[in-house]
C-alpha cells in the first residue's frame, strides 16, 4: 500500500468519529482501544489485512 493511499484511508476515518488519527496522540491511542476492544469481544478478526 502506497503512503498516499494510507493517508487517504486514515483521512476517511478521521471523518466518521472526528478524530485526529495523523495528529492527536490522544486520539490514535483511542483508535487503537477501540480496536483492541472490538478484537476482545469478537466483533473484529485478529488477523491482519493483507495487501493485494
Amino acid at each position: 500500500m502506497v503512503v498516499h493511499t494510507v493517508r487517504y484511508r486514515l483521512g476517511r476515518i478521521e471523518k466518521l468519529p472526528g478524530l485526529d488519527l495523523l495528529n492527536d496522540a490522544g486520539g490514535q491511542l483511542r483508535a487503537e482501544l477501540t480496536v483492541s476492544a472490538m478484537r476482545l469481544v469478537g466483533d473484529l478478526s485478529w488477523e491482519s489485512p493483507v495487501a493485494s
